[in-house]
């Protein structure tokens, strides 16, 4: 099994809940899928909207310190990204086929 977590874009994913300052969010939602149409009797069904969850974690139990200071770097942020994707799987039923997303806000 692969996970992939990607950066949530706000022009491609809009209607994400934003995340306060100073968190890492996770997001995810059910891939939907929609039906191609067969010949011209059949219409294109419509992409049913995502049902977004979310969970955000300060950056301090991510990096087991007091200050909450964001990522010095990349390693770093992925890392912590990586740990709040664990807490909030940890805490919430995360399909496994769902669409990851991540959110770092200093």
């Amino acid at each position: 099994m692969n996970l992939t977590i990607r950066w949530a874009d706000p022009g491609e994913y809009p209607g994400l809940p934003s995340p306060e300052r100073g968190t890492i969010a996770i997001y995810w939602a059910e891939e939907t899928v929609t039906r191609e149409p067969r010949g011209k009797s059949q219409r294109l069904m419509p992409m049913k909207k995502r049902d977004w969850r979310m969970a955000a974690f300060l950056f301090s139990p991510l990096r087991n310190n007091q200050r909450n200071d964001p990522p010095i770097n990349e390693d770093e942020a992925m890392s912590m990204i990586l740990r709040a994707y664990a807490l909030a799987a940890s805490h919430h039923p995360i399909p496994s086929d769902a669409l990851v997303l991540y959110a770092v806000t200093p």
